[in-house]
C-alpha cells in the first residue's frame, strides 16, 4: 500500500460523518406508543419478558413487521410460532458450528474506494461463502444484493418501505433456487449487524489518531493474533467495538397484542453507562474486558438477554468481526499515503463523541 498516493480511500468521510457524529434523539417519527428504558434493570425485565404479558415470541414479532413486510423473512425475528422458532434455532445453530470459517478477501483495495459499500461487498461475500457453499459468492450479483439489502433495510423504518423487485433479481442469480432455507432469513441477522460492528472497529483501530501506539498494538493483536500491552487481543477489541457501537442500537417489544404500544431497549445508553462501564465509558478501551464477563447482566446486551440471546454471541460473531476488520486492515495497510478524506479530498480527524453509529 506504500505505492498509493493520497487521497485513498475517498469518500469514506461521508460515513465517518454519519457513524461518529449523529446527534442522539434523531428516530423516525413512528405512529405508535413508545416508551424506551435506559436503565439496566429496566432493559433486563423488558428482555426477559417481563414487561408484557404476550408471549415473548410475539412481542418481539410485533415491532419487526416491517421486515417481514419488505423482505418477506419468516425466522426468529418475525414468528410467532414457537416451532417455526425452534426450527430456526437449531437450523441456526447446526450451521454455525459446521460452516466454513468466514474468509473475507484480503487483497488491496484501489484508491478512491468508499468505505461502506466496500466493507458491504466484503462481508456479503465471505458469509454467502462460508454459509451457502452451493451459491456463487463470486457473481457480480453479490454487491447489488449487498447494497439493496442495506437500502431496503433504511427504507422499511419509514412508512411505505421500498421495492424489493432488484433484491429478488439479485438473489436469484446468486443462489440456487432449492436452497433449504431462504437465503434472506440468514443474510439479515448475519450481514446487516456484521459490516456495521466491522466498519467501527476498523475505523477505530485505524484513522483514530488518538492513542496512536495502543491503537498500533491493537491492529497487530487483530491481524497477528498479539496481545497487546493493556492485555486485550482480538476478543476484547471486538467486545469493546460492540460496547460502543452496537450495531442495534434498540430491541423492541410490543406491550399489547395490536403492536401500537412499544417498549425498547436502549442498548446504546446502557452500554455507555458510566455508573456500570467507570469514568472512560466514551473511550476506547479493550483492556477493559480483560478477566471481564459479556453477560447481559454485567451491562453488556449487544447479543440481546432473556430468552432471545443471539446464538452467534458464543464463538462466531467475534470470530466474524475479528476476520473482516483483519482483511480491511491488510487491505489498506499502515502507509502513511492512507488518508480518510471526505467528498472534497479533504483529510477528516476522527474526534472523541458521544454519539453511536448512524444505523
Amino acid at each position: 500500500m506504500s505505492n498509493f498516493t493520497p487521497p485513498l480511500l475517498a469518500l469514506l468521510a461521508v460515513l465517518a460523518a454519519a457513524l461518529l457524529r449523529r446527534r442522539r434523539g434523531h428516530r423516525p417519527r413512528h405512529s405508535c406508543n413508545r416508551t424506551t428504558q435506559t436503565t439496566l434493570p429496566a432493559i433486563l425485565h423488558l428482555l426477559h419478558g417481563r414487561a408484557t404479558a404476550l408471549p415473548p415470541l410475539l412481542s418481539r414479532a410485533l415491532p419487526n413487521r416491517r421486515l417481514q413486510t419488505t423482505f418477506g423473512i419468516s425466522n426468529s425475528f418475525t414468528t410467532s410460532s414457537p416451532a417455526t422458532h425452534r426450527a430456526f434455532l437449531a437450523h441456526t445453530k447446526h450451521l454455525l458450528a459446521t460452516c466454513a470459517a468466514l474468509a473475507p478477501d484480503a487483497s488491496p483495495l484501489t484508491p478512491c474506494t468508499p468505505l461502506a459499500p466496500a466493507v458491504r461487498d466484503i462481508v456479503l461475500r465471505a458469509i454467502v461463502r462460508s454459509l451457502f457453499p452451493r451459491a456463487d459468492a463470486a457473481a457480480a450479483a453479490v454487491a447489488v444484493v449487498a447494497e439493496e439489502v442495506n437500502a431496503l433495510w433504511i427504507a422499511s423504518k419509514t412508512p411505505g418501505g421500498g421495492d424489493d423487485a432488484v433484491l429478488r433479481a439479485a438473489l436469484a442469480q446468486v443462489f440456487p433456487a432449492d436452497e433449504e432455507v431462504a437465503p434472506l432469513n440468514l443474510i439479515l441477522p448475519a450481514y446487516e449487524t456484521l459490516w456495521r460492528a466491522a466498519v467501527c472497529c476498523f475505523m477505530e483501530l485505524r484513522f483514530r489518531s488518538q492513542g496512536g501506539g495502543e491503537r498500533a498494538e491493537w491492529r497487530a493483536a487483530v491481524v497477528g493474533g498479539a496481545v497487546a500491552s493493556d492485555g486485550a487481543g482480538a476478543r476484547e477489541i471486538v467486545l469493546e467495538t460492540l460496547r460502543l457501537y452496537p450495531p442495534t442500537r434498540r430491541v423492541h417489544r410490543a406491550m399489547n397484542a395490536d403492536g401500537d404500544v412499544i417498549e425498547a431497549a436502549d442498548v446504546e445508553a446502557v452500554q455507555r453507562d458510566a455508573t456500570i462501564w467507570g469514568p472512560d465509558v466514551d473511550e476506547f478501551r479493550p483492556g477493559r474486558w480483560c478477566g471481564r464477563s459479556d453477560a447481559a447482566e454485567g451491562g453488556f446486551v449487544a447479543f440481546g438477554g432473556g430468552a432471545f440471546v443471539c446464538p452467534a454471541k458464543k464463538g462466531f460473531a467475534g470470530e466474524a468481526v475479528a476476520s473482516v476488520v483483519k482483511a480491511l486492515l491488510q487491505r489498506v495497510g499502515d502507509g502513511v499515503g492512507v488518508r480518510l478524506v471526505d467528498g472534497k479530498g479533504e483529510e477528516v480527524e476522527l474526534q472523541p463523541t458521544r454519539t453511536g453509529p448512524a444505523y
